[in-house]
């Protein structure tokens, strides 16, 4: 096959390049981009030589040397291999996602049984099913027949391993009374209850949502049935919708998601290069917003960035007919609620009739890998190949995308590259800001518990890559807990080491800095869950002793480890401390700790064997 080239692109000025294989993106001086232009088509003498009279040649040597090293370490121009290639293009997942259109008629609960079979029976390998419910309008009527057939749905899921989550789709209006710059544009909210929740009493509850104070009504619904997801869903009905995330965030919701390509599939005439500069402005309001420290989630932004930062290639970004798929009201099965009304796509019947194979046959054959004019895109990477409803409804071809669409696309990318480069730039770790925007779950983020609780006390955030000389300088032959009570405790750690820390942290420690008010560090703490155990193992340490005697800091570690173990499911915390940290000590039984044990020679400093205490914090039955 062709070698996997690197592009190069200028966004307002500034430079960057990407590999177009491994989606790895990098800004680039003058420089890099100069040798980018013969790199690596060029043998590198050769490169040496047509820069010569341009830049010095030590300079090149270096630039040459990094480029080199992202090839060795597999950042860029990784070779992919023929049968690689055929596995990407012939990956056939089971049905993820089915959208059942509900009109409100009684018999709602039959239908759901059926369509919910269909999902369960075409599933495959997936483990995780998404059984959402789309109401043209919301109804009061008794839903326990509904409730029913969906926990029963949710229980057979289970025995076969699998997790079925309901999501209900109703009409919405996120804003009290209609701004003018929002009146072209329809809402829906997407709720999707916990795996606990009573389904009956959720479901009225949802559907019962008063009018007039949309946002009031949403955190009361959160704060009784704690849910798992509350959406809001934006579908643009032109192209002036440059606040759309602006406006919807500060009217309180976090959890916002941009339906272009139902936008498309409504209004075919938008002007691409208007859309794009759209969908800019709303990026550019979302990063300044992460830079603050701002945490919530806007798609397809947020899949986008992390795709960008994790370099990780999504080559099939439409899984419409495939892993995906919506049964009208009159129990039609169609590729996706984009294309519910279209006869020419009804891939067969709900009940009795099934699924015709040979109508699904041509959703197989889309996606960036095949299709010609994505094969050729510099953006295939990150842009999926775009999505069936919107070629179909430019071009009338799912497999034929526009090419105005596609130049406007790329524009769109490039623009998102740059944007994100400003918050890599600022040493923010986003698979922190990732981990914190994800659907509640018992999975709870630590940073977003921590830094609701230690506001205005202390400041707590992420490790940072420009933290590791400060942690260095904490460690080195520091004798606290903290350091020498766990499996890495070497006293002697490195830059690079605290760096990788900062940079790929490790999914089942998390570890934080705490501040003082200012933003000056002034501790860390980190937790270790034990899987399946229910017990987890913590650390904390304060650089200057005196601040474990502030009795701020004893109530809110109280109420830290106390939203930690309702979230995490834990019965138990454990915490160890040497014979020397006294101050901690008593901190921790100000805080409601108890003293489980003492660990004999448990720890071997300066030629001899010291005892190590444990402190345990038990949560409350």
């Amino acid at each position: 096959m062709e070698p996997n080239l690197l592009h190069r692109f200028e966004v307002g000025g500034q430079c960057f390049a990407m590999d177009t294989e491994t989606c790895f993106c990098f800004e680039c001086d003058r420089i890099s981009w100069d040798v980018l232009a013969y790199y690596p088509r060029e043998p590198i003498n050769r490169i040496y030589h047509l820069l010569k009279d341009k830049h010095p040649r030590k300079e090149l040597e270096e630039v040459v040397g990094e480029l080199e090293w992202l090839r060795v370490t597999k950042a860029i121009l990784v070779p992919r291999g023929d049968q690689e290639f055929l596995e990407q293009v012939t990956r056939r997942g089971g049905l993820q996602r089915l959208t059942l259109v509900m009109d409100g008629a009684a018999e709602g609960a039959e239908r759901a049984a059926e369509a919910g079979r269909l999902l369960l029976a075409r599933s495959g390998e997936e483990k995780v099913l998404t059984f959402s419910l789309c109401f043209r309008e919301t109804v009061a009527r008794d839903w326990n027949p509904l409730a029913g057939v969906l926990d029963a749905l949710r229980r057979t899921a289970l025995l076969a391993g699998k997790i079925l989550k309901v999501e209900l789709d109703i009409p919405f209006q996120p804003l009290p009374g209609a701004l003018a710059e929002m009146k072209d544009h329809d809402f829906r909210c997407r709720a999707v209850p916990g795996s606990d929740a009573d389904l009956a009493a959720f479901m009225k509850a949802v559907m019962t949502l008063p009018a007039g104070k949309p946002k009031a009504a949403v955190d009361a619904l959160e704060k009784k049935h704690a849910p798992e997801s509350i959406r809001v869903m934006a579908r643009p009905g032109s192209a002036n919708f440059h606040r759309f995330v602006e406006t919807l965030h500060k009217a309180g919701y976090t959890d916002i998601v941009l339906d272009m390509p139902g936008a498309w599939a409504m209004h075919p005439g938008l002007d691409p290069e208007t859309v794009a500069d759209a969908l800019q402005a709303n990026a550019a309001y979302y990063a300044d917003q992460l830079l603050r420290n701002s945490l919530f989630r806007v798609e397809p932004l947020a899949s986008l960035f992390n795709a960008i930062h994790m370099g990780t290639p999504n080559y099939r970004a439409d899984k419409s007919g495939v892993e995906s798929m919506a049964v009208d009201v009159d129990d039609c099965i169609y590729p996706s609620p984009a294309f519910v009304g279209n006869p020419d796509f009804v891939l067969g019947r709900l009940a009795g009739g099934g699924l015709d194979e040979a109508r699904c046959e041509p959703f197989l054959l889309t996606g960036a890998l095949q299709v010609p004019e994505c094969l050729r895109c510099w953006a295939r990477g990150l842009c999926g190949g775009g999505h069936m409803a919107i070629h179909l409804a430019r071009t009338g071809n799912i497999r034929t995308p526009d090419e105005a669409w596609c130049n406007a696309q790329r524009r769109y990318i490039g623009a998102a590259v740059a944007t994100f480069n400003r918050i890599s730039s600022a040493g923010i770790n986003f698979s922190h800001l990732v981990s914190a925007m994800r659907p509640r779950t018992r999975h709870l983020s630590l940073f977003s518990v921590a830094k609701a609780l230690f506001q205005g006390y202390f400041g707590v955030r992420p490790l940072r890559e420009d933290d590791a000389p400060m942690l260095v300088r904490w460690e080195n032959w520091n004798r606290a807990a903290y350091f020498v009570c766990n499996d890495t405790g070497a006293l002697m750690a490195t830059l690079y080491d605290r760096e990788m820390d900062a940079l790929h942290p490790l999914e089942f420690l998390q570890e934080l800095v705490l501040t003082r008010r200012d933003g000056t560090p002034c501790g860390l703490v980190k937790l270790c869950p034990y899987l399946g155990k229910r017990i987890a193992v913590a650390w904390l340490y304060l650089r200057d002793p005196e601040l474990y005697a502030k009795s701020a800091l004893r109530t809110t570690l109280r109420q830290l480890l106390a939203e930690v173990c309702r979230g995490k499911q834990l019965r138990h915390v454990l915490i160890p401390v040497t014979k020397k940290e006294t101050a901690l000590a008593e901190a921790l039984l100000a805080a409601g700790f108890t003293h489980a044990g003492t660990q004999r020679e448990a720890l071997y400093q300066q030629g001899a064997y010291q005892d190590v205490d444990v402190y345990k914090y038990s949560a409350e039955a």
